[in-house]
Order: C-alpha cells, then sequence, then structure tokens
C-alpha cells in the first residue's frame, strides 16, 4: 500500500474515528478487550494495553517503540503507568500532533516522544529498543518480512516484541472469501491481512524467538460490533454525501470497509491476537 494511499485515509478519515471511535478522547485507532470488568469502549482500550504490558513484562528502565503510534494512546498510558521512556513512530502528521498533545495533557512529555517516521526504515540506531509494540498498525505493511527485519534490528538482544492486529485464520479460502477479505483490508489502506501461521514464520525468519500467539476474538468483538452500528447509521448519510461531492471515495470506502470487516468475522475469515516473541 502505497504511503500516499496510507497518509490520504487517515487524514480524509480522522472525523470518522473521531466520532465513531473517540479518537481525541481516547488518543486510539486500536480494538479494546472486554471481559466482565471492562464493558466500556475506553476501559476496554485500556484492558488491552494492560495485559499485553504484563504479558511483556515492561517496568522503568525499558525504552519502548510503538511502531505505528496512532494518536498516541498506548504509548502515553504505557509512560505514564511504568515511568518508561516511549517513542512512537507513524507516517501521518496529524496524528504526530496529537500523540504530543496527548502526552503533554497527562505530563508524560519528557518520557513519551512521537515522530514522523516510516517504521519500515526507522533510522534508529541498531539495538536501541528493550520492548517494540505493534498495535493494530503493522497490518498496513507492504512488505511484513522488511518490517520485521526492520523492527528486530532496532530491537535490544532479550528483547520483547508483541504484535496485536488481524489475522485471516484458515490457511486457505474461498475465491468469494478471498474477495471479502481483501475489499475488507483495501477499504482501510491495508493491502492484505497475513495469515495467521505465515506471520509466525516471518518473525522466525526475522530472528525472533520464544514465539507465542494468544487469540482474543471474542474479547475485541464489541468492538467491531461498535463499529457496525456507526455503520448502520452512517452509511447511508456518508453514500449521500458522496454523492454530492462533500466526501471523498476513501472515506465511503472506508465506511463501507467496516461492513466488511464485520462479515469476516462472522463467517470466521478473521481473527484477532496478539503475537509475543523475544529477540
Amino acid at each position: 500500500m502505497p504511503k500516499e494511499d496510507i497518509l490520504k485515509y487517515y487524514n480524509d478519515c480522522f472525523c470518522v474515528y473521531d466520532v465513531v471511535w473517540g479518537l481525541r478522547k481516547y488518543r486510539s485507532v486500536s480494538y479494546g478487550h472486554y471481559d466482565n470488568t471492562h464493558k466500556t469502549h475506553g476501559t476496554a482500550f485500556e484492558n488491552a494495553n494492560n495485559i499485553i504490558s504484563e504479558k511483556l513484562k515492561i517496568n522503568s528502565s525499558d525504552i519502548v517503540l510503538d511502531a505505528g503510534c496512532g494518536a498516541g494512546g498506548s504509548g502515553v498510558q504505557i509512560a505514564k503507568k511504568f515511568g518508561c521512556k516511549v517513542v512512537g513512530i507513524n507516517i501521518v502528521p496529524r496524528y504526530i500532533e496529537e500523540a504530543k498533545k496527548y502526552a503533554s495533557e497527562e505530563e508524560v512529555s519528557g518520557l513519551a516522544d512521537f515522530f514522523v517516521r516510516d517504521y519500515n526504515n526507522t533510522n534508529f540506531t541498531d539495538e536501541t529498543f528493550t520492548v517494540i509494540w505493534g498495535g493494530d498498525s503493522f497490518c498496513h505493511a507492504d512488505s511484513k518480512p522488511v518490517l520485521l527485519s526492520e523492527m528486530y534490528s532496532v530491537s535490544k538482544k532479550g528483547g520483547g516484541i508483541a504484535v496485536s492486529d488481524i489475522f485471516i485464520k484458515k490457511n486457505s479460502l474461498s475465491k468469494k472469501k478471498e474477495r471479502l477479505a481483501q475489499r475488507a483490508a483495501n477499504g482501510w489502506a491495508v493491502p492484505f491481512y497475513s495469515q495467521i501461521n505465515e506471520f509466525k514464520k516471518e518473525l522466525e525468519l526475522a530472528g525472533f524467538k520464544k514465539i507465542s500467539f494468544e487469540e482474543n476474538t471474542k474479547n475485541m468483538m464489541p468492538s467491531i460490533s461498535r463499529l457496525f452500528r456507526g455503520f448502520l447509521l452512517f452509511y447511508p448519510r456518508e453514500r449521500f454525501l458522496y454523492f454530492l461531492g462533500k466526501k471523498s471515495i476513501t472515506e465511503l470506502n472506508n465506511i463501507k470497509s467496516v461492513l466488511y470487516h464485520y462479515l469476516c468475522f462472522r463467517m470466521a475469515i478473521f481473527m484477532h491476537g496478539t503475537f509475543y516473541a523475544e529477540k
């Protein structure tokens, strides 16, 4: 997926993310982890961060790279909770501005900093970070091996990585299901979602060890349901505004893709979970 398409997607869809996802309230474009004690959008998002942080055993001495940091939600929360250094990067200046504002509001600007950089080629010194955090962002990479190779290079020996994302559940799909999965991906500026076993092999080829995977599809489905309710509410309006020339095709495809994602999860084409590994 060309950078220009990803930039256009996130810039054009900023308002939709803000209204439906509470972007400027929660500073997140990731999914939440719902359970019996975390039943709201905000608490589920924090819960997802806490689960991954605990698995990675983050502490105050860590240096965390939030690769594809969105609007800074995870990075700021990690810095505030653990008192560790966090560096967040993505290629969308508007989101980096939001992340910096959030860090200032939460009084962690001295710990969490954010930069416009490409996670495929970060220009960081090798073995800089003790933790790599990829929260629903690695899906945008055209070449997962290239991205994982870069993440391996900037990780310290013994450092951990967590990649939380949507994955293709089965090794092969019918042509009909494959087309549906591709429509879902492309509408969100994703070239393709990785098949789960292939992604594990790519982690291994990059050099990562002690690889494990924890599925949380059931826990994140309320996030998908929230998006689907937004689709039902806003799609007629967005379609009308598109035909009036007041919405872009990117914005229209974004909201149509919500339906495709919902169907892919209901049909068990997609799953969601987190890969953990170590350098």
